[in-house]
């Protein structure tokens, strides 16, 4: 990679390696560059700032003249320098301006020609009129009225202007006409979108009534209810055995009681720790 300093070098010297009759004015800063534009002697003038090449160089031409690329008398709107960068070559950008000059040579001010204003009549119908008559246009408004509503130029336009009229009552007549039908349409699209904004509702209350629902079955939930049954069963053996005890059961209502709720904490206690496996591989 380059420094500032070698990057600005290495720009300047580019100059010199797409182009001829290159001078320098001032060392690191200005430097000139001639050539023919057709038979006038022309000099591209090139101004690096300090922060040259991150800033644009300022270039303009002497004499001067008027050109699309130049605008207060610098170039500004050639495409290398509207898209100059770092990474362009300083060199290549003048040597494109100057190829465009020395293609389409200027022409200054004073080479300019101005062809003068050639006045014709418009009208044909006023260069076979009498000077009275002419006088008549002149002074009297109703005369001059009806002398341009007989042109053909006038009658042309009328004849337009009548084609558009009926062209655009027709238009209007078709657009009353589907007035009903755009109204109908209206109305079903004012429907449908109330449809829409119901299904809408609908949808967001079943996706809760589905989240809800997904909450509920989580792993993690269904392992703390399986919790809750197995200390529930747990109670009610306890509760059992203090009726038996209690002498508030027989012994074969005590045994059948025991048993099937043993056996119920133990199918709990089986999915409880199945479930409680299951999750811990998951984490692994």
């Amino acid at each position: 990679m380059f420094n500032a300093k070698e990057q600005r070098k290495r720009q300047i010297d580019t100059l010199k390696v797409f182009n001829d009759n290159v001078s320098e004015i001032k060392e690191s800063e200005k430097y000139a560059i001639k050539f023919m534009s057709g038979k006038n002697e022309i000099s591209l003038v090139i101004e690096l700032d300090h922060d040259f090449p991150y800033n644009i160089p300022k270039l303009s031409v002497e004499p001067k003249f008027q050109h699309k690329w130049i605008e207060n008398d610098q170039i500004t709107k050639a495409p290398g320098i509207l898209n100059f960068s770092i990474n362009s070559d300083l060199g290549r950008v003048c040597q494109v301006i100057i190829r465009e000059f020395e293609k389409n040579p200027v022409q200054f001010q004073s080479q300019q020609i101005v062809e003068p204003v050639k006045i014709q009549s418009s009208i044909k119908e006023i260069e076979g009129l009498e000077i009275d008559q002419l006088y008549a246009l002149l002074n009297d408004d109703q005369c001059l009225d009806d002398f341009i509503e007989e042109l053909q130029t006038v009658r042309t336009l009328n004849i337009e202007l009548d084609s558009l009229i009926e062209s655009n009552e027709k238009q209007a007549v078709t657009n009353l006409q589907k007035e009903g039908e755009l109204n109908k349409l209206k109305e079903s699209i004012e429907s449908l979108s109330l449809d829409f904004l119901n299904l809408g509702s609908k949808y967001e209350a079943t996706n809760k009534k589905y989240h809800d629902k997904s909450q509920e079955y989580l792993p993690e939930n269904i392992r703390q209810l399986l919790e809750i049954a197995v200390s529930n069963a747990e109670y009610q053996c306890e509760e059992s055995v203090d009726a038996f005890l209690n002498g508030k059961l027989s012994s074969s209502q005590f045994l059948e009681n025991f048993m099937e709720i043993k056996k119920l904490i133990a199918i709990r206690k089986f999915k409880e720790e199945r479930l409680n496996f299951q999750l811990n591989q998951l984490k692994l």
